[in-house]
């Protein structure tokens, strides 16, 4: 026995679809949205709470480390700003441990990696992990060149 599927149905079936795929949110970044001085404001101070809370943090844990007698880490200042474009505050940091340099600019908001790198100490020693830096460098550009200014 042969199905046939009607004109009709296969019309009807394509406006239900074109209905669903029209009450979806669209994709925009929220970049598109303007936001108030105001808010803006609230949202780089935030931020800032946040940042020094990750800076006092690491600080606090650096200390506990060298208490019990573990090895230290070189820890740079960690760079942090209000990204209006993804609407989160993103934080960079890069320390540097007796085996290797570690690199991230992680999202302070839900503790994601945006971007990282991790190479030996003395930075890296072939092509592949010059071309990772050279990656992570232009993602670390672009995130923080959408910083609220």
């Amino acid at each position: 026995m042969k199905r046939y599927v009607s004109e009709t149905s296969i019309a009807l079936f394509a406006c239900v679809i074109l209905i669903l795929l029209s009450c979806q949110k669209p994709n925009t970044p929220s970049s598109s949205v303007k936001l108030p001085a105001s808010e803006l404001w609230a949202r780089r101070l935030k931020c800032q709470e946040l940042g020094r809370a990750k800076v006092a943090s690491d600080d606090s844990q650096e200390r506990e480390a060298r208490r019990r007698g573990e090895a230290s880490l070189l820890r740079f200042p960690g760079e942090y700003c209000y990204n209006e474009s993804l609407d989160t505050c993103i934080c960079d940091e890069h320390w540097i441990g007796d085996l290797y340099e570690y690199r991230r600019v992680v999202d302070l908001l839900t503790g994601h990696n945006l971007a990282e790198f991790r190479t030996g100490v003395g930075g890296p020693t072939n092509r592949a992990e010059t071309s990772q830096q050279e990656a992570f460098e232009k993602q670390r550009a672009a995130l923080f060149g959408g910083c609220a200014k």
